[in-house]
């Protein structure tokens, strides 16, 4: 892996899109039956990591687009926590979509093992058809990305999203929601997500350079994010942490003003990801004008600048689908920053961090399954 893996699948985005999207429209029209969509009353969206990431910025397209109660669950709670008490008494039959791209995380598999087990329907979206995952889910939806030089999370997680936005569009239409046509036009929403993400790389590029310029030796960095955007303010924080080491916290805006509002290190550069039109906005700009009188750096990720520094992305695309345009500035900033600090991704998988070169601190883990229901 070269430093410049990184900013290569960023720049790629939007020919991915344009190449996959409906490749995996195909493939989530097919993953559930009509009566099995009609039968839905609960979905959880589950997944580690990045995967958690994408569960987490989706949960409101489904929400929003199916009608349905839905939770977004790192796999551990939804494993074991959340599933067993779902299922109990049989009041209904949750959708559990577990996403993984390797389809091997051990959690996830438990959690996808843990649902099926307790009489669950199970999706698996993953880019492996013959992972563990696969084999524990009732039906896989494949989001697998063409070759290309492997970096972390910026390739694979478009993919997460594309695959668990096309079925929440399904799901929608299928219930009645909405007409064919304008699942239609979700869809060609969608698609040209493509055109927004090549505008949006030639826009935030500049500005990172200049950020990372000014941040390249900060020891800390917060990310802040309501609704989608709290999806997106963990994959910043998770993108640089994995890729430079530096010490990355992710926060709700509106509990940014609760607790680490307080911190006494005014000089922690923030990152505040908020959508012009979001319906967090409003709170957004007071948030804005505390960390303007607290003197702390600041970065507006938005289509419309707030304060501080101004990191673009394209303007016209709903909040729903705006973690696809995320990725770019988030992931540019991690890949700038890791360049200037002479760092490797995962720490290269040396000394103390040894272990997690194979992948295996999250895939060995042992898997816990609980008794089926009697």
């Amino acid at each position: 892996m070269t430093h410049t893996a990184l900013r290569a699948q960023v720049e790629s985005l939007g020919a991915l899109i344009r190449d996959t999207t409906w490749e995996v429209e195909d493939h989530a029209r097919r993953t559930i039956s009509t009566p099995d969509h009609h039968a839905l009353q609960l979905v959880l969206l589950t997944g580690c990591g990045d995967s958690f990431f994408a569960a987490r910025a989706a949960q409101f397209a489904w929400q929003e687009l199916t009608g349905l109660p839905c939770f977004a669950d790192d796999a551990l709670t939804a494993a074991r926590y959340r599933i067993g008490d779902l299922a109990g008494g049989r009041r209904f039959r949750p959708l559990v979509v577990a996403v993984s791209n390797s389809g091997e995380v051990a959690r996830v598999v438990e959690a996808a093992r843990t649902a099926q087990a307790l009489g669950n329907f199970v999706v698996a979206v993953t880019a492996a058809a013959d992972s563990r995952l696969a084999a524990a889910a009732d039906k896989v939806l494949p989001v697998a990305a063409p070759p290309f030089a492997a970096a972390p999370g910026v390739r694979s997680y478009a993919m997460s999203l594309l695959g668990l936005f096309h079925l929440a569009i399904r799901s929608g239409e299928v219930r009645g929601r909405y007409t064919m046509d304008e699942a239609g036009a979700l869809r060609r929403e969608l698609a040209a997500l493509a055109d927004a993400v090549d505008q949006t790389v030639a826009e935030a590029a500049p500005v990172v350079a200049r950020l990372a310029a000014d941040w390249g030796d900060r020891a800390q960095l917060q990310y802040l994010g309501s609704g989608p955007s709290r999806a997106s303010a963990g994959y910043g924080a998770a993108k640089v942490l994995e890729a430079t080491g530096i010490s990355a916290r992710d926060q709700d805006v509106e509990e940014f003003a609760h607790l680490e509002y307080f911190t006494a290190d005014t000089s922690i550069p923030v990152v505040l990801t908020t959508p012009g039109d979001g319906a967090a906005r409003s709170r957004a700009e007071e948030v804005a004008a505390l960390l303007e009188k607290l003197g702390r750096p600041t970065v507006t990720v938005s289509d419309q600048p707030l304060t501080g520094v101004h990191l673009p992305y394209a303007a016209g695309v709903r909040e729903l689908w705006q973690p696809l345009l995320h990725i770019v500035p988030l992931a540019l900033l991690a890949e700038e920053l890791m360049r200037l600090r002479g760092e490797e991704p995962g720490r290269g998988g040396r000394d103390g961090w040894a272990d997690s070169a194979d992948g295996s601190t999250t895939r060995s883990s042992r898997i816990t399954v609980p008794l089926a229901n009697s």
